[in-house]
C-alpha cells in the first residue's frame, strides 16, 4: 500500500507499536485488541471518533451497563440508569441507530438488548480499565474534563 493511501485512511505511514510491555496484557487481551485494530483500520478515523464520543456519555454507558444483564424494557432501563423516560428514550434511540443495541416491540413495551459483540467489547474495556483507571481519573488535561 502506498504512503498516500495509508495517509488518506488516517493511519501514520510508520505506525509504532501501541502496547508497551509494561501494561502486561495477556495473550487473550492482545488478541482482542488485535482484532479490534484490524476492524478499526478499515473504518474512517472520524467514524471511530464518533463511536467513542457516543460511549463517552455517562447516560449511554449506564444504559449499556444495565443491558449487560439481558433484555430489558425501556422503562426498566430508565429506572436503572436513573434517567427520565424521555431522556432514556433519546439515548436508546442513539444507541440503536449506531448499532450498539437492538430493539423489539411487544404490544406497549419496547425491549432492548445488546447487539452481538457489544458485551465482549464492554468486558474487554473493563479488563483494560482496571490497569489504567487511576491514570484516567487523575488526568487533568482540559480536553479530558467532564463536559
Amino acid at each position: 500500500m502506498s504512503r498516500e493511501a495509508i495517509a488518506s485512511r488516517g493511519v501514520p505511514a510508520n505506525p509504532r507499536p501501541c502496547l508497551p510491555s509494561r501494561i502486561g496484557l495477556t495473550l487473550g487481551e492482545r488478541r482482542i485488541i488485535f482484532q479490534m485494530a484490524q476492524t478499526t483500520a478499515r473504518v474512517a478515523l472520524f467514524v471511530r471518533a464518533r463511536f467513542f464520543d457516543g460511549l463517552a456519555d455517562p447516560a449511554r454507558l449506564a444504559l449499556l451497563e444495565a443491558l449487560r444483564h439481558g433484555e430489558r424494557t425501556a422503562g426498566e432501563l430508565a429506572a436503572s440508569a436513573v434517567l427520565s423516560p424521555s431522556s432514556a428514550s433519546k439515548h436508546l434511540a442513539c444507541l440503536r441507530d449506531c448499532g450498539l443495541v437492538e430493539s423489539r416491540q411487544d404490544w406497549r413495551y419496547v425491549y432492548y438488548c445488546l447487539t452481538a459483540g457489544v458485551g465482549d467489547l464492554l468486558d474487554a474495556n473493563d479488563v483494560f480499565m482496571e490497569r489504567v483507571a487511576d491514570r484516567v481519573a487523575a488526568c487533568q488535561r482540559p480536553e479530558m474534563r467532564r463536559r
